[in-house]
């Protein structure tokens, strides 16, 4: 019986793509993902993009990965808010088949030179967290959306009486890439993309 291979694409840019994942979609007879996962995709599989709402994804995937291989794509790395607990709800452990990839906060903490084992990694993005535990830790790194912004953990922390700096990311991995980084207390409200990886430090 096929598998439906879950892939970690790393953070974006095809060069922290890790080889198994090349492998595997270059054997892959249909492949599921978002609009900028696929059109950077040179394979010979039918690309597939993801439907909105997924369960419709989910329904096109069972009509098809008996009989052909199945390969869906995730942002970052499968085991970090991805796809992946989505499809377990519709699928056994032993239909799916998984390969991890470098998650945006991995990529995010190398390129500040840090090590995360003391940190806090979680996301804000989609979801409602309690910051006042979050920021606890002495580190902590996020995934951020337009809601939960850059500019409203600084206000957040602030108003725990937190110092230190903040750390963000944008496009990471691309050529247009941007990583800024700001004492709290000298931030000034900014706009940010939607969708930005944060690491916060505090004194």
């Amino acid at each position: 019986m096929n598998k439906i291979w879950v892939i970690g694409l790393g953070p974006g840019h095809p060069d922290y793509m890790l080889p198994i994942a090349k492998i595997k979609l270059s054997q892959a007879d249909r492949i599921y993902g978002g609009k900028r996962h696929l059109e950077g995709l040179d394979v010979e599989g039918d690309k597939v993009k993801l439907l909105i709402p997924l369960q419709e994804t989910i329904q096109d995937i069972k009509k098809y990965y008996k009989d052909k291989q199945v390969a869906v794509l995730v942002s970052g790395d499968t085991g970090f808010y991805s796809f992946l607990e989505t499809l377990k709800r519709d699928f056994k452990s032993d239909e799916l088949e998984t390969y991890p990839g470098i998650s945006s906060l991995q990529y995010m903490f190398s390129r500040l030179n840090m090590s995360y084992q003391e940190a806090f990694i979680g996301s804000v993005h989609g979801r409602r967290t309690d910051l006042d535990q979050v920021f606890n830790k002495n580190v902590c790194g996020l995934l951020t959306d337009k809601i939960m912004t850059p500019s409203v953990l600084v206000d957040e922390a602030i108003k725990l009486g937190k110092s230190g700096w903040i750390h963000i990311g944008e496009n990471l991995s691309y050529e247009d890439e941007v990583i800024a980084s700001y004492r709290l207390e000298d931030y000034k409200e900014r706009t940010h993309s939607s969708l930005c990886v944060v690491v916060m430090t505090f004194d």
